[in-house]
């Protein structure tokens, strides 16, 4: 079956009759922009191998990297992904928040930010293609994102998902400027918030180790919702640790924890809200 959505038909109902859709790595690209405005650097990549309590003073952590680099820190905010080095090292696990066992409708998805070699091709229209166990969607976006996001690093990713995913005797892709294929499974850390064991016979407690992104939970990716729920994750999270600092330096620990353990709280009664609207999207 050949699918089209014509938002046209809307203009009785609203006066904005159109589907808005940017690119995940657009709006990366701002925010970098807003992020560097602000004097603020972000190093990337860096893929975290190892974490351990500081030698000198087990209420630190020792972080390292692929590059051999260490950072000593009093908190770690884990948003290091799926495989989490991070959330594995601090113990903790990574399931199902419901039964256990993926109840998707789509087992794989593949996303992609592509522009074809036919102008022609490219439309403000969102087109799919759909049958009983897999569908294909199409949703133009303006060609000027396209031509200032495009890389040949990513160009290199083409034959791989034209060959997959796209019929090439009927539409050619010219750059590739983002690709992911992914399982559609559902899963949720047991804890977001933990303390790095410090492995000695006192009750020193270790760095604050807090999870955040997809290091905290997996979901379909229906409506952008694993950037929306990442950007909310640090956005909360810098008030809860602002407070969790000042309330450190003037009483016990515990009562500093305990904000963010109702940070904690919240996220995850969010999550379970889009985990049910990922699901109900998807069967």
């Amino acid at each position: 079956m050949i699918a089209q959505i014509p938002f046209a038909r809307l203009k009785p109902y609203t006066r904005h009759p159109y589907g808005l859709i940017i690119p995940h790595v657009l709006t990366e690209k701002i925010l970098g922009e807003k992020l560097t405005s602000l004097g603020v650097t972000v190093h990337r990549p860096y893929r975290v191998v190892g974490m351990k309590p500081y030698s000198n003073d087990a209420k630190l952590a020792d972080v390292t990297f692929e590059d051999g680099q260490v950072i000593t820190a009093k908190y770690i905010i884990a948003a290091d992904g799926a495989r989490s080095t991070i959330r594995t090292i601090s113990g903790i696990n990574f399931m199902d928040p419901t039964s256990g066992n993926n109840s998707a409708a789509l087992a794989q998805l593949a996303q992609a930010d592509i522009t074809f070699d036919d102008e022609n091709v490219d439309g403000f229209v969102t087109r799919g293609i759909m049958c009983p166990e897999n569908f294909f969607v199409c949703a133009s976006l303006p060609f000027t994102f396209n031509e200032c996001l495009a890389t040949d690093r990513e160009n290199r990713k083409r034959k791989d998902f034209q060959n997959k995913s796209v019929n090439p005797s009927i539409v050619h892709i010219k750059d590739i400027i983002w690709y992911s294929r992914f399982r559609t499974d559902s899963a949720v850390a047991d804890t977001f918030f933990t303390r790095l064991p410090t492995g000695d016979s006192t009750d020193t407690q270790g760095a604050a180790i807090l999870l955040v992104g997809d290091a905290v939970r997996i979901h379909s990716s229906a409506g952008g919702q694993g950037m929306s729920l990442g950007l909310r994750d640090a956005i909360f999270l810098g008030e809860a640790l602002t407070k969790h600092m000042s309330a450190a330096e003037t009483g016990p620990l515990s009562g500093a924890d305990a904000i963010l353990a109702s940070f904690v709280a919240e996220r995850r009664s969010r999550y379970r809200i889009h985990e049910a609207h990922a699901r109900h999207c998807w069967n």
